[in-house]
């Protein structure tokens, strides 16, 4: 998917995201999207609490590890779609 704003052309993906993936936040940190990587840390700071105050049967480290690497997979198929709407909110458009 092609996006034009003024004299730019950027070429964006719409299937699995490979970065967000193997580098999770890292990737949110070199595209320059602050607010997207605290609201993803929000979300695994909440995870974490969850898991270590009502789910206490497992050993944390075993829960907040699955549910982390849950969670990155479901970030991976979906981000790129988040990104190109950020963008198109931005005022990119499609070409």
């Amino acid at each position: 998917m092609n996006l034009k704003k003024e004299n730019k052309i950027i070429t964006c993906d719409t299937r699995f995201s490979f970065d967000i993936l193997i580098i999770s936040y890292l990737a949110l940190i070199f595209r320059k999207k602050y607010k997207v990587f605290f609201i993803f840390l929000l979300i695994d700071c909440f995870i974490f609490w969850l898991n270590s105050t009502v789910f206490q049967s497992v050993h944390l480290f075993y829960k907040t590890g699955i549910h982390l690497i849950l969670f990155n997979i479901i970030l991976a198929f979906l981000y790129n779609k988040v990104y190109i709407k950020i963008l198109l909110k931005n005022g990119w458009k499609l070409i």
